[in-house]
């Protein structure tokens, strides 16, 4: 039996991959490239997900790199205050199913997010939608690593095969998969509620026409079928 479904955040309930946005916020902060500062931000992305350094560690290695070692406050600052999320930038339409679906099952966030993201106020009102939101930086691992998946089933007290994880990514697809979750990987609003439809897990007194209406998420691939997305379940 099914009892939580588990959304990833950057590229499902945001329109956006997070990390693409910081890094070229971040380049216009100290009026650079975006491919001067992409060596370094991947050479340390997994520490900064899994909370091994901060991002204010990271924006003082970086003034150090390019020579601003008296301006890495300031870099942080202006970052931070340029960084947050934005309305337009939130899936709403997958939001509203969420909220539909939570009338029925526990649903969660499991993200790859820095602990800059993470302190974003626009967060707040969005995590009310969920029973729990955990993320890479506070549980000390990231996707695809099969730790994470671990932690957040002894954090929600359930097993992999009473959970559906939906992610965009398909390496985290084929990583929760291999562990017994039923796995979905996004590709838009549309083809998710096919899925679950199929699989009977919308509210009983909701008929398919009504799940399959509304506004879709337009930046997304079009539907090309019923075929409803990658499925991969263990």
């Amino acid at each position: 039996m099914i009892r939580a479904i588990i959304f990833d955040f950057g590229g499902v309930l945001l329109k956006r991959k997070i990390g693409r946005d910081l890094i070229t916020i971040l380049a216009n902060v100290i009026s650079q490239s975006p491919d001067v500062i992409k060596p370094l931000w991947e050479k340390h992305h997994s520490n900064l997900l899994t909370g091994n350094i901060t991002t204010k560690e990271f924006v003082r290695i970086l003034a150090n790199e390019l020579n601003y070692p008296d301006d890495s406050n300031k870099i942080y600052s202006e970052w931070a205050n340029k960084a947050g999320i934005t309305k337009r930038s939130i899936n709403c339409s997958l939001l509203n199913l969420i909220r539909t679906l939570r009338q029925k099952y526990k649903v969660y966030v499991l993200s790859n997010m820095i602990d800059l993201a993470e302190k974003d106020k626009a967060l707040t009102p969005l995590k009310k939608n969920f029973n729990e939101y955990f993320t890479s930086y506070r549980l000390g691992s990231r996707k695809p690593q099969p730790e994470i998946f671990r932690k957040l089933l002894a954090k929600i007290n359930l097993r992999s095969d009473e959970c559906i994880f939906i992610d965009d990514d398909e390496k985290n697809i084929t990583a929760s998969a291999s562990l017994g979750f039923h796995s979905i990987q996004y590709e838009n609003v549309r083809k998710l509620k096919t899925i679950l439809s199929r699989r009977h897990l919308f509210p009983i007194h909701h008929r398919v026409g009504e799940w399959l209406g509304g506004v879709e998420d337009e930046e997304r691939i079009p539907d090309k079928g019923d075929s409803g997305g990658r499925i991969a379940d263990a």
